[in-house]
């Protein structure tokens, strides 16, 4: 009994510092994928923030989950989602109805798909055709008819009038191993030994030459141009905020005065405030 004890135990502890390597493994090969695009500081926190918290809650089985239902029959994969699934589509109060016919909420456990969304990540926008449901489990999501249509301010500071026009190139950054490194120190070395002429020969067959494609993009023209068309954009974007202005305002003040019932509800919806939503909610026409 003792030597079977100790062996589960023994497999147990295995089995955890595998589940340890494949997570640093897949932290490794995450920080290596930005460090190759050259991802910027707060999008690589938010984007290593998020998969984490994904590997950590799935612990790796979603993937495998996903191929185990394809792999079996619909009579077991529509009891395997209702065992995942049924249990919060019976306490749903809008499906009240439905809940004592099982046969009804296995069928709809099985078109059911669990979802983890970021900040910033619409749930649904006014004006789609409602053809989900959603239940938030957790967190919490925005309410608003107000929508951000320019970004953030610190993207708006990055991309001000004076930035200079951008570049085409994809980021792609290639690591510096140690063949390399030491293949520079070696060409640094022969470099050195050369004459003066030969190396200001060398640096001016590295200068981009008239009608190459660095040459044309950096061309003062094109950034004249892009200046030019950056204070064209800033000078719409107020244009078009005085004009919202007015128009909510009128909105406002004929709303104010009609006095019919369907002018009271179009009133109500439109004056809609924003507000925070707190789990468990739920958004659809059939709620």
């Amino acid at each position: 009994v003792f030597a079977s004890l100790m062996g589960t135990l023994t497999g147990l502890i295995a089995n955890r510092q595998d589940d340890k390597k494949r997570l640093a493994q897949r932290k490794m090969n995450l920080m290596s994928y930005m460090r190759w695009r050259d991802v910027p500081q707060k999008l690589k926190a938010n984007i290593k923030r998020h998969l984490l918290f994904l590997w950590e809650t799935n612990q790796g089985h979603d993937d495998f989950e996903e191929e185990i239902k394809a792999q079996l029959p619909p009579v077991l994969r529509t009891e395997l989602s209702y065992h995942i699934y049924g249990r919060i589509l019976r306490s749903a109060p809008f499906f009240s109805w439905i809940k004592d016919y099982s046969i009804c909420v296995r069928h709809l456990a099985g078109v059911v798909q669990s979802v983890f969304l970021d900040k910033g990540d619409y749930i649904f926008q006014m004006g789609s055709p409602m053809e989900q449901i959603y239940m938030l489990l957790s967190g919490c999501a925005w309410v608003s008819r107000n929508q951000n249509l320019l970004g953030d301010e610190e993207s708006e500071n990055n991309h001000s009038v004076n930035t200079p026009v951008a570049d085409f190139r994809i980021p792609r950054k290639k690591e510096n191993h140690i063949i390399d490194v030491g293949k520079r120190v070696l060409r640094d070395v022969v470099t050195r030994q050369f004459s003066r002429h030969e190396s200001v020969q060398t640096e001016e067959s590295l200068v981009p030459q008239p009608g190459t494609i660095e040459n044309i993009f950096g061309a003062e023209v094109f950034k004249e141009a892009s200046l030019k068309v950056r204070a064209e954009d800033l000078r719409r974007r107020k244009a078009a905020e005085i004009v919202q202005g007015a128009w909510r305002r009128k909105m406002r003040s004929s709303l104010t005065e009609c006095a019919s019932p369907s002018r009271k509800m179009h009133r109500s919806l439109s004056m809609m405030q924003s507000r925070m939503v707190f789990a468990p909610a739920y958004f659809g026409e059939s709620c």
